[in-house]
């Protein structure tokens, strides 16, 4: 009876998580690490993945909107190293509406059946948000809170060192934050595969500085190596960053190829 009312909300939830998400638009770019690992998390070696989408709208205006997302994964019995980059363009009659990317690595490694320890780097550029650089360096735990029938919980509180440059005031950022975040991932059938991750980065000395990002993935299979990925994002910033919107959305959808 527990494990079936677990599942029950889970499914339900399942359903939310969509319609919050689907169909909304954003010039925000945010990096969700967890959908990119979770999907080979039972796979031994090395592994990849290649996603990207390009739309060319013509009818009074030309607009232009690419995006490429290549994945790279080597584990073992206890330790997990993974690559992510991403670029993405998009521009209307030639005008720039987004431009931005990044390069993330992240080692994990296994301490106990559910706990890990992780580190990370990663290097960011957004031009619409005026970021020409976003460094960030972090560790620490992360805990599987549940794993049944299809369903797993994590939790990772760890720390996080950010160095951001501000284009519009000059001047370079160097923030000390918490970066804790909860997923949760079920694969519904053979064919369907959902992950939703919620982050929560406050300053560690002023905590009403800070970013929520919710990020959601469905995922498709279409044939062993082929996969039609839906990506939806919403982001609350309350950092104070200069011509950063404190609301943004996103919503992508794709092919990817598994190697």
């Amino acid at each position: 009876m527990h494990y079936r009312f677990i599942c029950f909300v889970c499914n339900h939830w399942l359903f939310f998580f969509i319609m919050i998400f689907y169909g909304q638009n954003t010039q925000a770019q945010i990096v969700n690490i967890e959908k990119e690992r979770i999907k080979i998390h039972d796979s031994i070696g090395i592994l990849g993945k290649v996603s990207a989408t390009m739309n060319i709208t013509k009818n009074k205006n030309l607009l232009v909107n690419a995006d490429f997302n290549p994945h790279l994964q080597y584990k073992n019995r206890k330790h997990i190293l993974l690559a992510v980059a991403q670029i993405e363009y998009a521009a209307l009659d030639k005008k720039m509406l987004s431009s931005g990317g990044f390069v993330h690595l992240r080692y994990n490694y296994a301490l106990y059946r559910n706990m890990k320890a992780e580190c990370f780097t990663q290097i960011q550029y957004n031009k619409v948000w005026n970021m020409p650089l976003r460094f960030l360096l972090g560790a620490g735990p992360r805990f599987k809170l549940l794993d049944i029938q299809k369903n797993r919980f994590y939790f990772g509180p760890l720390y996080m060192y950010e160095m951001q440059e501000v284009k519009t005031d000059n001047y370079t950022q160097h923030n000390h934050r918490m970066s804790a975040y909860l997923s949760w991932n079920m694969d519904i059938n053979n064919q369907l595969f959902f992950s939703g991750t919620v982050y929560y980065q406050p300053l560690l000395i002023g905590f009403q500085n800070y970013r929520i990002t919710s990020l959601g993935e469905l995922s498709i299979a279409v044939s062993k190596h082929f996969t039609f990925d839906n990506r939806f994002t919403i982001i609350f910033d309350q950092t104070q960053t200069t011509d950063v919107p404190i609301q943004t959305y996103r919503y992508t959808a794709g092919l990817g190829y598994k190697f």
